[in-house]
Formats: C-alpha cells, structure tokens, sequence
C-alpha cells in the first residue's frame, strides 16, 4: 500500500503486416465456428496449424507446450474419468444435489474448462453448473489456466517472491470462492 506500481511498456506495438492481421482474424474466426461444431475441429486445427507452418513458422517456437501438454491432460483426465461406470454415477448424484457447489470444487482439481466439460453431461442445471465453474475459476491456481499462466509469467520474474505470491494468490482467491458461492446461492 505504501509503494506505486509502475507500468512500462518498453516497445510499442505496431503492425507492420496488415495482411498477417486478416488471416489470423480469419483463422480466429474459424477457431470459433469449430466451438460451436459448424466446422469439424480437425479441420479448423488443421488450417491453423497450415497457415502458421507458412505465414510465420517461428511463432511456433514461442508456444508453452509444457503449459498446452498440462491443459491436454485436463481434458484427457476428465474424459476418462467420465466414462467410469462409478464415477458417472457418482457425479450424476452429486450434481443433482448441489451443481453449483461441485463444479466449483471440481474446478479446483481439473480447471475450470475441463471441470465444464465434464460435469455438463451429468446434470440438466446448466446455470448452476456455468455460475460454479466461472466462480470455480478462484481459488487454486489450477483452477483456471489464466491463473497458472500468470504464476508462471510471476515466477519467472527477477527476485519473485513465488511461495508469498502463492500464499497470498490461495488466501485472496479463497475468499473471493467463498463469497461468490454464498452469494449465488443465496441469488441462485
């Protein structure tokens, strides 16, 4: 509190490549009717991945594949989990019972995208399922891949306090938890 945060950008950003900004628009647009299944995923990743091995091959080197890998294995992890004859069962129970409250919890294990993707077959409360996983997005940080892109961005910072930034991240993002559920189920 005692201490300004300056901010330097040391580089503006220009573009320089008109032609690259409409393509990747357009590649983004294609990314986005692959979500809503007008276009089949393979397809859009195909086209992505074609576009880039042509129109700028090094931005491939820049990728966090290890951080990509671990947002996989969510998605993989969760799948599994849901084909499990005991697990499904479970889960049905569990959020026929209270879906806010465990797409919230579910969140903090898998992240919040997967958790969604793998509770939304389980229950016909799709607010309450939504409301969970977007609240479900505080609290750890595996709980949103935003939240460990920025410990990593944070961590490999000069003279980064991790395990405060950590304690201090779990401390906030625990309350804001906690707030969020008690007042959606109380509005809910």
């Amino acid at each position: 509190p005692n201490r300004r945060i300056h901010v330097r950008f040391e580089h503006r950003a220009v573009i320089t490549n008109q032609g690259k900004l409409v393509v990747y628009g357009l590649l983004f647009g294609l990314c986005l009717l692959a979500v809503v299944r007008i276009v089949p995923y393979p397809v859009a990743t195909a086209a992505v991945a074609a576009a880039l091995l042509v129109l700028d091959r090094k931005i491939l080197f820049k990728v966090d594949y290890a951080l990509l890998f671990t947002f996989v294995c969510f998605f993989i992890f969760a799948g599994n989990m849901g084909q499990l004859t005991s697990v499904k069962l479970w889960l049905a129970k569990i959020m026929d019972q209270n879906a806010l409250l465990t797409s919230a919890l579910t969140s903090q294990v898998i992240s919040n995208v997967p958790a969604a993707v793998l509770l939304s077959e389980f229950t016909t409360q799709g607010t309450a399922l939504l409301a969970g996983v977007n609240i479900g997005g505080l609290g750890t940080p595996i709980a949103s891949l935003a939240s460990l892109i920025s410990l990593k961005l944070f961590a490999a910072e000069a003279n980064a306090e991790t395990k405060r930034y950590i304690k201090l991240f779990l401390v906030v993002n625990g309350i804001g938890l906690i707030v969020l559920l008690g007042f959606q189920s109380i509005i809910g």
